[in-house]
């Protein structure tokens, strides 16, 4: 079929050069230009696999497809180019897209892609050294973003809790850990602020249809979180887990976080809450099902960290601080 050939001719003015190939103009593929094109695919293809190897699966294909094109930009934006789409169905039996959680990346044709490689075990190794200073406490208050303190306020409202504190407080700490009286004061001080913002214009009947959506999506959020955190906890120790059900755990939190973004402050949120509500139903599915395999390993992991000492007793190290007091 035809193809349109783009070229960018001012980047900071966002102007394109745009030029239609017609599929009677075979001399694109033929001769010197031909040629060019061949060349080009191969070098797509090897810088593609390069960048497997030193960046692993990213955060998206595009983000894959604008780290190899800006990386490589004086071999990969010439005149004499060619399509991804080319390159995966005509030019390269190397390269497809693979399953990646939830998600598709590109990647080595018929291999599984990997959750860790040296491109993150290393940042784990860090996060393990900078996590061994923080209790696991400090560590859930800092790693919540503002605006779901905000929903969890709106859910309050919502179903009409007198004590949205305390409502909050149990949210965040589930079972998992407890907080102290300066950590509650903070918290307390911090709700009891937005509270004040948020409930002077907070209408009951208009939330009808979005506070649901909000309870469920907070709800499955909380369960995520929370195993995210345990998990996350770990350091180098979530190297042992199974990867792929850690991949999908990942995946899940940002599209949570991100549905909770959209309630927050997308207008048009009320407009889609019946395809969110579905979405939330294929995630507590998926959710339950890499539970079943994450809760043992994440045990197991937790208990290779308590050491018997002379005597028959226990020492364990920072995963005591999970225990409720």
């Amino acid at each position: 079929g035809d193809s349109i050939l783009c070229c960018v001719t001012d980047w900071n003015a966002g102007k394109l050069n745009m030029m239609i190939l017609h599929s009677d103009e075979t001399s694109f593929d033929k001769g010197e230009i031909g040629e060019k094109r061949i060349e080009w695919f191969a070098e797509l293809e090897k810088r593609l696999l390069d960048c497997f190897e030193k960046r692993g699966p990213m955060t998206s294909i595009e983000e894959q497809l604008v780290t190899v094109f800006f990386e490589n930009r004086r071999t990969l934006c010439v005149p004499y180019c060619g399509s991804t789409e080319e390159l995966l169905f005509k030019h390269t039996n190397k390269i497809s897209f693979e399953h990646y959680g939830v998600e598709t990346r590109l990647w080595r044709k018929g291999e599984e892609v990997p959750a860790f490689g040296k491109w993150n075990s290393t940042l784990a190794l860090l996060n393990n050294e900078l996590k061994k200073n923080i209790t696991f406490a400090e560590y859930t208050l800092n790693s919540i973003p503002e605006f779901v303190y905000d929903q969890i306020i709106l859910d309050a409202l919502y179903q009409k809790k007198t004590d949205y504190a305390k409502y909050a407080i149990d949210f965040i700490c589930r079972d998992d850990f407890s907080l102290d009286d300066i950590q509650i004061q903070k918290i307390i001080l911090s709700l009891k602020e937005r509270y004040a913002i948020l409930q002077k214009d907070y209408n009951w009947f208009a939330d009808q249809t979005l506070g649901a959506v909000r309870k469920k999506t907070l709800e499955l959020y909380g369960n995520v979180s929370s195993l995210v955190r345990k998990i996350d906890f770990l350091g180098e120790l979530i190297l042992n887990l199974p990867s792929q059900e850690v991949v999908v755990l990942a995946q899940l939190h940002g599209h949570i976080l991100r549905m909770l973004e959209t309630i927050a402050s997308d207008p048009t949120a009320e407009e889609t809450a019946d395809a969110l509500l579905l979405s939330l139903d294929g995630m507590e599915w998926n959710f339950e099902d890499i539970k079943g395999i994450l809760d043992p390993s994440l045990a197991k992991e937790k208990q290779s960290q308590f050491k018997v000492i002379k005597g028959g007793s226990c020492v364990a190290g920072r995963m005591s601080s999970f225990k409720k007091k």
